[in-house]
């Protein structure tokens, strides 16, 4: 049984705009996503992740924050 905690990828692609929601089974990939994400060329996206998931109503800081 693995414990790994889920994190889960915010991309807000503009100002204003709503994130997607990227659902990870781990903060390992989490983070490996989110790098490959926002290497991909989204030109001023925000890119956050945050531990726990999207669903669960906690406002927490995110654990890194690319923009």
């Amino acid at each position: 049984m693995s414990r790994a905690i889920p994190h889960y990828i915010a991309v807000a692609e503009s100002t204003g705009q709503p994130a997607n929601i990227h659902q990870r089974n781990s903060k390992t990939d989490a983070l490996r996503d989110a790098r490959h994400i926002f290497r991909a060329g989204l030109f001023g996206a925000v890119v956050s992740v945050y531990e726990g998931k999207p669903t669960d109503n906690v406002e927490r800081d995110p654990v890194k924050v690319w923009s």
